[in-house]
């Protein structure tokens, strides 16, 4: 694993990726009030590493040690954006670990790139229920897993539990007594509802089976 910056569009994106290559990677996506060194701290890249996945965390363009980009602003620059983080790491597919903010870009990357997209696992994520966001994710049949902190104050658990039930194929974990932040109360939780999801849905190096 290694924390450093590449240059890429007009800035230079500091980030923590892992030295394995793969066709299929991981990107994980931070929210507004932090940066890549969280999913450090909470040990989710380790567990990541652990299974030999090949992995990116960048800090978002704007936070963090990333300055703000001309290139990779609003919607569809910040899908630029993805697409060059893919291109870096010579990967042809990819599986989110979006937390609000950063869950809100993954949606809008799996919008308009949905054959690139194999999964998401967002948290607290904002924009899950921005008009046609539903209907998509039911025509993805990609596996998407909702994670929310039973005392979120910014996006109501009972948002998701809404959405979750116009969604048959995704699922809701909530954890108790988590906030927006839900990882940050429990990462012994959060990592290991994380690690059974890759694992049952063949995301792990040692049954990463072409979908």
């Amino acid at each position: 694993m290694i924390e450093h910056k590449l240059r890429m569009g007009d800035t230079d994106v500091h980030c923590i990726e892992s030295d394995i290559e793969g066709e299929r990677i991981f990107i994980l996506l931070h929210g507004a009030h932090f940066n890549s060194g969280i999913w450090t701290k909470v040990n989710t890249l380790k567990l990541l590493e652990a299974y030999g996945i090949s992995f990116i965390a960048p800090d978002i363009p704007g936070f963090g040690l990333t300055q703000k980009s001309k290139i990779y602003s609003e919607a569809s620059g910040l899908n630029r954006f993805i697409l060059d983080l893919c291109t870096h790491k010579s990967a042809r597919s990819l599986v989110f670990i979006g937390a609000s903010m950063g869950g809100g870009i993954a949606l809008s990357f799996a919008k308009e790139n949905p054959s690139m997209v194999d999964g998401m696992f967002l948290v607290g994520t904002v924009g899950l229920d921005s008009p046609g966001m539903a209907e998509f994710l039911s025509l993805l049949n990609r596996p998407v897993e909702l994670v929310w902190g039973s005392e979120d104050s910014v996006i109501p658990v009972n948002r998701a539990k809404e959405m979750s039930k116009k969604l048959p194929k995704a699922n809701l974990f909530v954890i108790q007594g988590a906030a927006h932040p839900a990882y940050l109360a429990s990462p012994d939780v959060f990592n290991s509802h994380l690690e059974e999801w890759m694992v049952g849905n063949g995301f792990t190096r040692r049954n990463l089976a072409a979908r």
